[in-house]
């Protein structure tokens, strides 16, 4: 009576066992879901993509400021000056631009400019922009200056920042260098 009882909870436990595994390939498994998802997100905060044909500010962190500490400008300074000038409805991005050709005019010509998905580090660059036309950029030049001035040391007006321009090289005098680049289309 007792090895039938054992040979009968031997099969039930059997069968269970076997409908589970015949079924468990039709169960998806969240934990696979999760580990799939985390996976794109770091491939996303990595990518880089392409940018619109357009009127661009570069900034970049002084390398003499840089140099010679104690600097006003603090790591992280990217995050801050994105979200300034967000709020003055202008918009921006970590990057980097490529095949850069000074000229004589305000706005030099680059091939392409990558944008990050965030900043790299204390040296990656800020682009402001795009802006449709040399005139609409200019006009954007008192938010930048607030945004500059608040995020780092700005010992400059804008007025001179315009007057004083060297080619594409706005005048700054301070923690930033400003170039005015020119992304053209493909």
């Amino acid at each position: 009576m007792k090895n039938q009882r054992q040979r009968r909870n031997f099969r039930s436990a059997h069968l269970l066992f076997v409908s589970i595994f015949a079924f468990l390939p039709l169960i998806p498994c969240s934990g696979f879901t999760i580990q799939r998802q985390s996976s794109r997100t770091t491939a996303n905060t990595k990518s880089v993509s392409s940018t619109p044909a357009g009127y661009y500010f570069e900034i970049a962190p002084c390398p003499r400021c840089y140099r010679c500490r104690p600097c006003p400008l603090n790591t992280g300074w990217q995050g801050k000056m994105m979200r300034l000038l967000g709020a003055s409805g202008i918009s921006s991005f970590p990057g980097e631009a490529s095949g850069f050709e000074k000229g004589n005019e305000e706005f030099g010509s680059v091939v392409s400019i990558k944008r990050f998905a965030k900043p790299v580090n204390y040296d990656t660059m800020i682009y402001v922009g795009p802006f449709e036309t040399e005139r609409s950029a200019i006009a954007a030049i008192p938010d930048l200056c607030a945004a500059l001035d608040e995020v780092g040391l700005l010992e400059s007006s804008c007025d001179e920042m315009i007057a004083k321009r060297e080619g594409s090289t706005f005048y700054t005098r301070g923690s930033f260098d400003v170039s005015g680049v020119r992304l053209l289309p493909k």
